[in-house]
């Protein structure tokens, strides 16, 4: 090859690689609102809750409807964006709840619960778990407020769960974190707020967890140890880590999961089945200590999306998205603002800050 080709050459396979890196997502809408923004779910409609209202978007961005909160409400949304819960709490205490209402998506009143925990709803909205810190407890309840059972622990501080995907099971951690507490429990509960089975396990601090469709794959991160549980609550392997700021999150598939680590800030990926490591990266430019991992998501392709903020400090305004499949860091976006989440569903990326949400579309 002379010298021209071989130039020409590597022109084009840097304007290959600049222009594969630009198009690892597409921008598609993006919608400011006048108060911070809570949660976002996106499925055939795109829902919003803020500070001072629900608000429904069709999935180009067309405005839907606007369902006005109180002063002393707030909103939580299920995945399917089909229900979502009114909470009303004592005036300038949230933390002291009055009661839950649940509302179909047309703002219809389907029923009102005077349980005084904080409502969890099943990603199709067809049952809630309400967990009441003060008295310890977990309530399971259909939509329609009917009670399905009830559950008392010594110690639900810190208290992780995770629904899966279909809404048949959630998984609880309770790391049991009362004074002379060394080790917390698993415990697997299906739809009917049945438990299943109980895992104890030596974390007796916060983790995170995951559950597949089928429950075959129940994700647990301890303080050192990375746990892979089936639906019967026997141990699929166990794999050591290295503590402090863990993520996971499992593939729609459940063929891979994604681990980041804020004293590292790495990222991970590892095969479901066994937890082998496939690859581990460590994002650039970023202190470990001070720059925490807000969002992690795996596509069942195995393009990993996370979110990270520069800092903890109230006064940063840089947070990024990155993008990375393979190892390599495919694509990045910043944001001027101190912490973004990002959520993913149906190739579609809602990215949301304090006042605005953007949605992108992976073509990656």
């Amino acid at each position: 090859m002379n010298k021209i080709s071989l130039n020409l050459f590597i022109i084009f396979f840097l304007l290959t690689a600049c222009s594969f890196t630009v198009q690892a997502q597409e921008f598609l809408w993006q919608k400011k609102l006048d108060s911070p923004v809570y949660q976002v779910s996106f499925d055939n409609n795109l829902s919003v809750a803020s500070q001072k209202e629900v608000i429904y978007f069709d999935r180009s961005g067309k405005l839907l409807k606007k369902l006005p909160l109180k002063d002393n409400q707030f909103a939580v949304l299920s995945k399917s964006t089909q229900v979502f819960a009114v909470i009303t709490h004592r005036a300038q205490i949230k933390e002291v709840i009055e009661k839950t209402e649940l509302f179909n998506c047309e703002g219809e009143l389907l029923s009102t619960i005077e349980e005084k925990g904080f409502p969890f709803l099943s990603p199709d909205g067809n049952w809630l778990a309400v967990v009441d810190k003060f008295k310890n407890e977990i309530i399971f309840l259909n939509k329609e407020g009917k009670l399905l059972n009830r559950f008392q622990f010594d110690d639900i501080k810190g208290l992780n769960l995770a629904f899966s995907d279909d809404s048949s099971f959630l998984i609880v951690n309770i790391p049991n974190i009362k004074e002379g507490k060394t080790s917390g429990f698993l415990a697997l509960f299906d739809k009917d707020g049945k438990k299943l089975w109980r895992y104890d396990h030596p974390g007796s601090t916060t983790g995170q967890v995951a559950v597949s469709q089928d429950a075959k794959i129940i994700l647990f991160s301890s303080e050192k140890e990375l746990y892979s549980l089936n639906n019967t609550g026997a141990l699929n392997w166990k794999k050591p880590l290295s503590a402090g700021g863990i993520l996971i999150s499992l593939s729609p598939d459940s063929k891979y999961i994604a681990l980041s680590r804020r004293q590292d800030n790495s990222i991970s990926l590892l095969k479901s089945e066994n937890g082998h490591l496939i690859w581990k990266q460590k994002l650039p430019g970023f202190d470990g200590y001070n720059s925490p991992f807000t969002s992690l998501n795996v596509t069942d392709e195995g393009l990993v999306v996370t979110a990270i903020s520069k800092s903890w400090s109230l006064k940063n305004n840089e947070s990024y998205l990155y993008f990375l499949k393979e190892k390599e860091i495919v694509s990045q976006l910043k944001f001027s603002q101190q912490k973004i989440n990002a959520m993913i569903k149906n190739n579609n990326i809602v990215v949301i800050s304090q006042y605005d949400f953007t949605v992108y579309k992976t073509i990656y």
